[in-house]
């Protein structure tokens, strides 16, 4: 199997945690031809319930050698009518020094309830001077006894619930938490419109796998676990047995079937080459009722990664539906033509009877989480108003398959609740009020609100990024327009990068916070083209800027604004969506460009409005964030025109041509390259994808499709007081869809 990739440029120490106690004995014996064998037995006699911990088998290959380990069930021991099995751990055949560093077991007791047994063994391997560490995180599996919220108990009481054993998986999730929690409260926060679509969805995530808070590793969800073959043609998944929809249904491999089969594979509802989605699972095949299989015609090395995104909030789009790789089965197929009562002509006539064109819009209606709260979902909360409201809100989901260390089912906060507050001055004085649990902190607002830290009663916390830039001018380099010509030209772009002072706009935007720099990798990581890279191109030089536009557009207006071949003036337009940082860059952007003589305007429209404008070829530049470079292969649609992807794309026409039978503009050689680079990488070896990962990126860096402004700039979020559990450390990123990786499940009001 391969091994899920960590990435050593992540932020700090590692953040997994890990309860610290020791129990149990270790024995260490030569044996001639200095082979070292490990053992360790726990055996624990508790008259109480009592936690059984299941263990990862690993093959650890060292040049030369190789290190066998095994887990062995040797006896059963009867205690107060329970069983506790005994395992024990060998580590044997390894004809070198093994050196035991730690082995820990930790006992946490819950008064007459619950013994939970967690395990982290750590070993260094000395082969010949270098070290191997090798790590085995061993995940309680099964609890004797589950706690709950005092509500849902209370529902259990009365008879209308099943008891929470009935309604959590066989093997429920493990959530890790810095304390155990206690339940109740409204997480409150706001959003600024409807389009705002992610604005819960980032808190209330679920998918197969999941990343860490610290970036460095993914680890199961939904599926319980996940192999990867030695070729990476085929992942299989195992689901958790017993676990429910959040109405109760279960859940199981026909959901998974149900979404590939009759959705995905529907082309009147999902666009029929589309490759967000659907073409990411490859062909999926149902093992049993709890694993499937999905099988690629090439290695896909990088699918664990892509796996964590594939959750959308169900878009009102088509092609949005393959984004997600189940749906429940029970709810969605009624809105189909081949299993609704009546079929088409029925669904039709109740789409008609909602104002809607047909049935397929129908399907779309209703499979959108952000419209229609009675969708089962399997989400810690399920919501109950549409994102059409001026209150969106989410209560606990009953079923929800996460539990914390001592068997307590997850999320402790009872709702979510968010508010529509259009006026953005508003929103900030709210949240500068201490209104919202938590609330994004534009880098421009840093000061204020640090000196209202107290008064608010918050506290500000800094998430690391993972490169790029926070402001980047994305040129779309399939525009048609008279404009057209000097798009196309890189002496042009490269001039307009030259003419920008990042430094001042670092200053002025966010505080000094970030780093003038191109849409590269963060230093260190495996993609990262090199220092030359990172600054080519954006050094401030304004007069140089004005020497190679004088030879591209020679020309001036009465104004001293450069005219086109056509004798017109050039006139350059930024879509800006509706935010305060973009509206501030696009306003200096703007005065830095006509200061060498090229009329320029910052156009400031919704989100919404700026994807459907860029997806139909009409948005010349764009403003948007590009903070995706370290999950090229990923989540590469910033990098490459493979996909539409609404403002965030250097071509919206040629993406059409590479999504949709070459339909849309077929795309000069240079950015053919591109596209390959950026699909190719995950099909081959992960040193070869490193190489043609840096390839692309000193490709944009020296042809400035998209030019990068300012970067690395800390992610800032007031976190109220009275809440618990929130990581000081973590890392921000779009693909790891912060803030899920910082399980808000978990989190919880430390008092009433």
């Amino acid at each position: 199997m391969r091994q899920v990739s960590r990435f050593r440029w992540a932020v700090g120490a590692a953040m997994l945690l890990v309860l610290v106690a020791a129990c149990g004995e270790t024995v260490i014996k030569e044996v001639p031809g200095e082979t070292v064998v490990i053992e360790k037995e726990v055996i624990k006699e508790v008259p109480v319930e009592v936690v059984v911990e299941k263990e990862v088998v690993r093959t650890v290959e060292v040049p030369g050698e190789t290190i066998v380990v095994e887990k062995e069930v040797i006896r059963e021991v009867q205690v107060a009518g329970e069983t506790v099995v005994v395992t024990k751990e060998v580590v044997k055949e390894v004809p070198v020094e093994v050196v035991v560093t730690k082995e820990v077991v930790k006992t946490v007791e819950v008064p007459g309830e619950t013994i939970v047994v967690e395990k982290e063994v750590i070993r260094e391997v000395q082969v010949a001077g270098p070290t191997i560490t090798v790590i085995k995180e061993v995940p309680v599996a099964t609890f004797a006894k589950f706690g709950e919220a005092p509500g849902l108990l209370q529902l259990v009481q009365a008879g209308r619930l099943p008891p929470v054993a009935q309604r959590l998986p066989k093997e429920p999730v493990v959530i890790a938490t810095q304390e155990i929690g206690r339940y109740g409260g409204d997480y409150r926060a706001g959003f600024d419109s409807p389009g705002s679509v992610w604005s819960m969805q980032l808190m209330n995530f679920t998918g197969l796998l999941r990343w860490t808070s610290d970036g460095n590793l993914i680890i199961p969800h939904v599926a319980r676990k996940w192999e990867v073959s030695d070729d990476g043609k085929v992942y299989t998944f195992w689901l958790r047995e017993g676990m429910r929809w959040s109405d109760g249904a279960p859940f199981t491999a026909d959901d998974v079937m149900f979404q590939y089969e009759d959705i995905i594979g529907n082309t009147d509802i999902t666009l029929k080459s589309e490759k967000r989605g659907g073409a990411l699972f490859g062909k999926i095949e149902k093992v049993d009722d709890y694993k499937v299989t999905m099988t690629f015609e090439k290695p896909n090395y990088l699918f664990s990664q892509m796996v964590t995104q594939l959750d959308v909030p169900g878009f009102v789009l088509p092609g949005y539906q393959s984004g997600i790789p189940y749906s429940p089965r029970h709810y969605m197929a009624q809105y189909l033509p081949k299993y609704a009562e009546g079929g088409q002509a029925a669904l039709d006539k109740m789409a008609k009877d909602e104002g809607l064109s047909g049935w397929s819009d129908l399907f779309q209606e209703r499979f959108a989480t952000i419209l229609n709260p009675d969708k089962p979902v399997t989400r810690p909360w399920v919501v109950e108003t549409s994102i059409r409201a001026k209150q969106y809100r989410a209560n606990r989901n009953a079923f929800y398959f996460g539990v914390d260390p001592a068997g307590n089912q997850l999320p402790y906060v009872d709702r979510l609740v968010f508010d529509l507050v259009a006026d953005r001055e508003v929103l900030g004085l709210k949240a500068m009020a201490g209104e919202f649990t938590m609330t994004v902190v534009a880098a421009a607002d840093y000061g204020a609100f640090k000196q209202n830290e107290d008064k608010g009663g918050y506290t500000l916390y800094n998430w690391a990024t993972q490169g790029g830039t926070d402001d980047s001018l994305f040129f779309n380099m399939s525009w048609q327009g008279p404009e057209k010509e000097y798009i196309n030209n890189k002496d042009f772009r490269i001039a307009l990068s030259l003419a920008i002072d990042r430094e001042e706009i670092n200053q002025i935007t966010f505080l000094g916070l970030g780093v003038g720099r191109n849409v590269v990798p963060p230093p260190g990581h495996p993609h990262d083209p090199g220092d030359k890279y990172v600054k080519l191109h954006t050094q401030y030089d304004p007069d140089l800027a004005n020497q190679m536009l004088d030879k591209i557009l020679p020309n001036k207006d009465s104004q001293g604004f450069r005219l086109m071949s056509n004798g017109e003036p050039l006139h350059l337009i930024i879509t800006t969506r509706v935010k305060k940082q973009k509206e501030d860059v696009g306003d200096q952007v703007v005065r830095y460009w006509e200061a060498v003589g090229v009329k320029t305007k910052s156009d400031v429209i919704t989100w919404d409005q700026a994807i459907l404008r860029a997806e139909a070829n009409e948005a010349m530049i764009c403003n948007e964030t590009h903070q995706t470079t370290a999950f090229l292969f990923s989540a590469p649609t910033k990098n490459a025109p493979v996909a539409l992807s609404g403002c965030e794309n250097i071509g919206p026409e040629f993406a059409r041509w590479f999504t949709d039978n070459k339909q849309g503009i077929e795309p000069p050689d240079d950015i053919k390259r591109l596209q390959f680079l950026a699909i190719a990488g995950k099909n081959v070896p992960e040193a070869q994808g490193n190489e043609m990962a840096k390839e692309l990126f000193r490709m944009h860096a020296e042809n400035q499709w998209i030019i990068g402004i300012v970067g690395m700039v800390p992610r800032t979020r007031t976190v109220s007081n009275n809440m618990g559990n929130v990581p000081r450390i973590a890392m921000y990123g779009w693909p790891m869809r912060t803030p899920s990786n910082m399980f808000p499940e978990q989190w919880y009001f430390l008092r009433e």
